[in-house]
């Protein structure tokens, strides 16, 4: 066989198994679906380690200053659930570096009468994968305003 003929053979056997291509839009779709299917620590496993770092440090704080133990990312993906914004309509490319990535997402009913929710997510190459990065107020960054 020739090489090209088994790189074919081996991709879309990987295809056959439903192995991700792990692209930018993949993994935004990934984890809209499971903010969707409402299975967070899967979504979680999609967010980049600087949104999860910044999430356990605003739960610390929070305990720290005497307020409920909260788990603020929890509280985040339920919120994000919780949107109901409806289908994922389409995920393009605008803006490529060699580790970021700016997403268009339309999403919602999208029907007659009704706009689809348009907005811009980052998506970030972290852990050998493309993780979302969505952007945090400056305080949960743990920047000063």
């Amino acid at each position: 066989m020739k090489p090209v003929s088994v790189l074919i053979l081996s991709l879309s056997l990987a295809s056959c198994r439903g192995e991700p291509r792990n692209t930018p839009e993949e993994a935004y779709r990934a984890f809209y679906d499971a903010v969707a299917a409402n299975s967070l620590e899967r979504a979680a496993e999609h967010l980049s380690p600087e949104v999860r770092q910044a999430f356990a440090r605003m739960g610390e704080r929070l305990r720290r200053d005497g307020g409920a133990d909260i788990d603020g990312l929890r509280l985040f993906l339920l919120h994000s659930a919780a949107d109901g914004i409806g289908p994922l309509r389409s995920v393009e490319v605008l803006e490529r570096e060699p580790d970021r990535v700016t997403l268009q997402i339309a999403a919602g009913p999208c029907g007659k009468d009704q706009e689809c929710r348009v907005s811009r997510v980052s998506m970030v190459r972290a852990e050998g994968r493309w993780k979302v990065a969505p952007t945090l107020p400056p305080e949960l960054a743990g920047k000063q305003p």
